[in-house]
């Protein structure tokens, strides 16, 4: 596939461009089952919400989390599918919401812990952008997301899931009374106006254009580390996978904390950090990047952009994501972190859309029932 110009262009850095009109579509295809999500949950009085997948929709689980228990005020939590499997599906119970997430629908561990929730009562629900696997069966109730189908490594499909995700967290927050009618439209609407406007506003900002060069820089380093806390260490996890998938280097994410006690030690001059703060709780992250910056790395933080202005260490990238929510600015810099991973593997001159380093067939097979639409 090529540009306007016959410049070849991957489906990676094409899908992640479509990523605002499939989080509208998604939303506006939701409500249904929300509505009949959150009637179940109420009647069964759900006490504790998993959301389990593996990958990046693992990682959503801590975007889903903060919107679930602040919205809603459940008590939830992102458990990777194989640790559920083996080790903590102990307090799952009739009482117990169980969010199965797969794109394709077809994770082997994700539909082995929506089974297994399901025997000990759990209510189940599985999120998919495949109406007909697996999973959208198995599962009590499927959110179908409208991401359409993909032919690379995720983008579009997990932004899309996560602002699904956080609409049930909405519904289900007014099905319990927590938020009123005006309250549950204005969160409603920040996630199918204000949120897909800000990723728009990502891609065309002058500040991405700074994203080249900084991939450029990259290259050299030893270590890429990431670091974002909260809602924010999804992006962290999703940006690191996107190194792994797309560039074939290995990247590490951790929170700002866990990087103060512990990672920050071996970090040096060959390292880079990439800091993610889209939310006004930032203190920490200052400090990764002032420690970070005193050790010789390159510091690249993505920062809101009223706190651009007084970052003192290293390159700042400025994010739109004044006046969101945690989980939507950390949606908003997941996309700026699918841009860098683009142009990082432009640098690098690798396949974002297919990895040579490994025999494919054969760790698709390790992952999934079947193979893989648009692979």
């Amino acid at each position: 596939m090529g540009d306007a110009n016959g410049v070849a262009v991957s489906h990676f850095a094409r899908e992640l461009r479509q990523q605002p009109d499939a989080i509208r579509a998604s939303l506006a295809a939701a409500h249904d089952a929300w509505r009949e999500i959150a009637r179940t949950a109420v009647d069964t009085d759900v006490d504790r919400m998993l959301v389990v997948g593996s990958g990046d929709s693992f990682y959503l689980g801590h975007v889903a989390a903060p919107a679930f228990e602040e919205l809603a005020g459940v008590a939830a939590e992102g458990i990777e599918a194989y640790d559920l499997v083996t080790a903590r599906l102990g307090a799952v119970s009739a009482r117990t919401l169980v969010i199965g997430v797969s794109a394709s629908g077809k994770s082997l561990r994700t539909l082995q812990a929506v089974a297994l929730a399901a025997r000990r009562g759990a209510f189940t629900v599985g999120v998919v952008n495949n109406a007909g696997s697996p999973l959208a069966e198995a599962a009590r109730v499927a959110l179908v997301t409208q991401a359409g189908l993909s032919y690379t490594f995720p983008t579009k499909a997990t932004t899309a899931a996560a602002a699904v995700l956080t609409g049930l967290a909405a519904t289900l927050g007014h099905a319990r009374g927590r938020l009123g009618a005006e309250a549950y439209q204005a969160a409603l609407a920040e996630l199918a106006e204000d949120l897909p406007a800000a990723i728009e506003a990502v891609f065309t900002s002058p500040a991405m254009a700074q994203l080249a060069g900084t991939a450029a820089e990259l290259a050299s380093r030893r270590n890429i580390i990431l670091v974002g806390s909260g809602a924010s260490r999804a992006a962290a996890l999703v940006g690191a996978a996107k190194f792994h998938e797309t560039s074939h280097r290995q990247a590490l994410a951790v929170n700002a904390e866990e990087y103060l006690h512990l990672v920050g030690f071996a970090v040096g001059a060959a390292d880079a950090v990439i800091v993610i703060a889209p939310s006004s709780a930032a203190e920490r992250e200052r400090q990764v990047a002032e420690y970070a910056a005193k050790q010789g790395a390159l510091v690249v933080s993505l920062v809101r952009a009223e706190l651009a202005d007084d970052w003192r260490d290293g390159q700042v990238v400025p994010l739109p994501t004044g006046g969101l929510a945690i989980w939507s600015g950390a949606l908003v810099a997941m996309t700026a972190l699918h841009v860098l991973a683009e142009r990082f593997s432009q640098v690098l001159g690798t396949n974002p859309d297919r990895p040579d380093t490994v025999d494919l067939d054969y760790a698709l097979g390790l992952l999934y029932t079947a193979p893989l639409e648009g692979w």
